[in-house]
């Protein structure tokens, strides 16, 4: 995935800041980057088409002020097919 800032964005994952990841419709992916959240977008790889709106990311926030739509959303559920 590319990222906006990615040198910024790879200093922040790599660190041993908790990430939390939560599933959201393509609106509300919208909606974030509008509120100044950084978009990814697919590099095409697999079945997903190139520059396709796949995440968006925010550097870390306290949760006392985590805006009550962000708390609305579901964690990102993966399911391991090989277990």
């Amino acid at each position: 995935m590319r990222h906006q800032n990615e040198q910024e964005f790879i200093e922040w994952f790599d660190s041993s800041q908790v990430q939390v990841v939560l599933q959201a419709k393509e609106s509300m992916l919208k909606r974030l980057i509008n509120e100044g959240w950084e978009q990814t977008s697919d590099e095409g790889r697999t079945e997903i088409p190139t520059n396709s709106l796949t995440a968006v990311a925010c550097k870390p926030i306290l949760k006392s002020e985590v805006p009550k739509h962000i708390k609305r959303l579901q964690l990102l559920k993966i399911y391991n097919h090989l277990t």
